[in-house]
């Protein structure tokens, strides 16, 4: 498969990573599978030789087999090996690829941060990729006491607030690179939804996974994780 990645989230010490196929423009999450779940990718597989690693807007080639549907989890596959960077898009290739992708009125039924227990498999898929504008990052005290970063923003008219982010690098992930400042800004964003017991009874969540920021002042956004990575 030509993989378009769009997310690298934190997810338990290691990464879930998720994007489109780039010539079917399907929705894809790749991990590795366990009981039909999908667990974390390990940093180091990101990294396919000391000088170049898997980052957003790359598309690569990769092996994987495709898993059966687990609730909202229809687009999970499992990776069995990244083989090489074909190529990096930019933005302009990322509006014309956004451009011919369906879009919905909501990110997920409502402009709420999350979903119902109930609403949490109505939808029938748990990505979807969403041009926003007035994008920010804010840190807020978790149940934990921990810091960490939510978003508000934009999408077609709506304003959505307090959506809890796990892109790598606003979650300062694996690298303490201090907390991220981002006001006002326009964005593309991965959102994506849980498959877990959790939110069977709390609710879904909605995860501000990825984030491709488009204005030029926030082009370092995820610039200096390649000299981070040596």
């Amino acid at each position: 498969m030509q993989f378009l990645v769009l997310a690298e989230s934190y997810k338990f010490d290691g990464l879930c990573i998720a994007g489109i196929d780039y010539d079917t423009k399907e929705y894809v999450r790749i991990g590795h599978m366990h009981n039909n779940e999908c667990e974390s990718i390990r940093l180091d597989e990101i990294l396919l030789n000391e000088n170049e690693y898997v980052g957003l807007l790359d598309v690569v080639d990769i092996t994987v087999e495709k898993m059966n549907p687990n609730g909202c989890h229809t687009e999970d596959y499992n990776l069995i090996s990244f083989n090489r960077i074909i190529k990096s898009i930019d933005i302009k290739e990322l509006e014309e690829i956004y451009s011919s992708m369906e879009h919905k009125n909501f990110i997920f039924l409502n402009n709420y941060y999350k979903l119902k227990p109930s609403e949490g498999n109505t939808y029938g898929k748990s990505l979807i990729l969403c041009k926003v504008s007035g994008f920010e990052i804010d840190y807020v005290l978790s149940a934990n006491g921990k810091s960490k970063p939510v978003a508000s923003f934009i999408y077609n008219n709506r304003y959505y607030s307090n959506m809890t982010i796990t892109d790598m690098i606003a979650c300062g992930y694996p690298f303490k690179t201090g907390k991220k400042t981002v006001k006002g800004a326009n964005a593309f964003i991965m959102v994506s939804l849980p498959n877990d017991d959790w939110p069977k009874e709390h609710g879904y969540f909605k995860y501000v996974s990825g984030i491709i920021l488009i204005d030029k002042e926030y082009s370092d956004y995820e610039s200096n994780l390649q000299s981070l990575f040596k």
